[in-house]
Parts: C-alpha cells; sequence; structure tokens
C-alpha cells in the first residue's frame, strides 16, 4: 500500500497539470492510490493461496462470497471510510470508492453509480476491523489530517484513478521493489524516485520558438512547408481558435 501510494505521489509531484494540482494535496493521492488494494483483506481473495488456507487449518471452509472482486470491496470499504474522514457528501465518497475501486478497469458500482456493498463474509476473522485498522494506519502515515471536503470534479477524479493504475503497475516490477525483504520506509521513498526517473515520468522540458523545418525535418529529410503552413507559422502565435467554420 505505501509503494503504490508513494509512487503516486511522486509521480504527481513532477507530471500532474497545475490547474489539477490544486484540487488535492499529495498526502490525499498517497492515501488514494495506497487504498486502491484495501480490498485483498478479504477472505476470498486470501482463499486463493492454499498455503494460506493449510496454515490456518481452514482449507475446507466454504467461500460464500466467491466471485466478488477486490475491487468491488474497495469501492465498498473506501466509500464508507472517505466518507467518515472527510465529511464529504455521500456521492462524492462514492465516485471516488469506485474510480479507486476500479484499477483494473472495471468500475465496481451499480446503475447509479453507488459501490456494490459485500455483506456476508464469513466471520473467522474480523474482516472489517482488519480493513478499518489498515486504511487508518495509511492515513496516518500520509499525514492526511483534518479534510473539510473531497472534490469529486471529473477531471481530477479520473486522473487520480489512471495515476493510480500506473503507480499499480510499477510498484508491482520486481525489477524496481525487490520482493525478498520488507523495505523500510526510507528505501520505499529512494526506490520509487529511481523508478520514476528510470521510466521517464520527469517535468517536460517544451522547446520553445520551432518554425516547420525545425520540428519536422529528419537527418537528411528536410521538410519544406507550404505556402499554407507558412502562413499559418506567421499569424498562429498562441493557443486559440483560427480560422473559418465554413
Amino acid at each position: 500500500m505505501r509503494i503504490i501510494g508513494t509512487i503516486a505521489r511522486n509521480i504527481n509531484a513532477v507530471r500532474t497539470p497545475v490547474c489539477l494540482s490544486a484540487k488535492l494535496s499529495p498526502a490525499l493521492i498517497f492515501f488514494l492510490a495506497g487504498s486502491h488494494d484495501i480490498g485483498k483483506i478479504f477472505f476470498s481473495f486470501q482463499a486463493k493461496n492454499s498455503v494460506w488456507l493449510k496454515q490456518h487449518g481452514w482449507i475446507n471452509i466454504p467461500d460464500l462470497l466467491n466471485g466478488v472482486k477486490h475491487g468491488q470491496v474497495t469501492a465498498s470499504v473506501l466509500s464508507h471510510f472517505l466518507k467518515q474522514k472527510t465529511a464529504t457528501s455521500s456521492l462524492s465518497a462514492a465516485k471516488w470508492a469506485v474510480a479507486i475501486g476500479g484499477h483494473h478497469g472495471y468500475l465496481p458500482a451499480k446503475a447509479s453509480g453507488s459501490p456494490i456493498s459485500v455483506q456476508g463474509e464469513n466471520k473467522l476473522l474480523d474482516w472489517p476491523a482488519l480493513r478499518h485498522d489498515a486504511l487508518e494506519e495509511l492515513w496516518r502515515f500520509g499525514n492526511c489530517g483534518e479534510i473539510a471536503g473531497l472534490s469529486a470534479d471529473e477531471d481530477i477524479l479520473w486522473f487520480v484513478a489512471g495515476l493510480t493504475a500506473v503507480a499499480d503497475w510499477i510498484g508491482s516490477d520486481e525489477t524496481f521493489f525487490p520482493t525478498e525483504k520488507e523495505l523500510s520506509i526510507q528505501e520505499i521513498d529512494t526506490l520509487s524516485d529511481k523508478a520514476v526517473e528510470a521510466l521517464s515520468f520527469c517535468a517536460p522540458e517544451p522547446k520553445l520558438d520551432l518554425d516547420f523545418r525545425t520540428i519536422f525535418t529528419h537527418g537528411s529529410d528536410v521538410f519544406v512547408p507550404n505556402a499554407l503552413q507558412k502562413s499559418a507559422a506567421v499569424f498562429i502565435t498562441e493557443p486559440g481558435i483560427y480560422g473559418s467554420a465554413e
């Protein structure tokens, strides 16, 4: 959880457009991305590991919720947690929960947009308490503090959803994050920085005042702009709408 949150926060620091960065703090980005797999604290997911079942003597325990995806559990749990922690509306909390829970491309929501509730878990462990404690620890670790509300504007909502998916892919790469040992906080920070840099998630440096010939010439293949392109270069000097709709 900490690895994915750290990667998302580091990418956000160098690649998030200014118009979006003001809408969500780095601490919240860390928490939201880090919480994406909270739904794996769930019997149906853990039961995929037969060794784990044998260790607990649960090999013959029926899985009453087999088929429920961990993203669905994430959305259900995260919706309630965000509403409680951020004093945000049920709708905004639900939108964020579904977006984060849908990091594998499946949106775990009803037609109304609200998360699908998860009921009927077995009592072998106190699963709700385990998930809540993990989210509380992540919240404290990210220094999220007191949040008055959580905007669910579509632009920032889906930007963070995509950021979470990318961070999840990177964090799952054992080339960057070895699994032989538990990583310290400092190691996670260092390895996250190296991974983001290695994958060229860095702030772009635009080159200014380039003409058609410079942009489109490749090696000995010299590009010669036509008359229309030459005129466009003279009159189009900044972003905008040019020309006629006819």
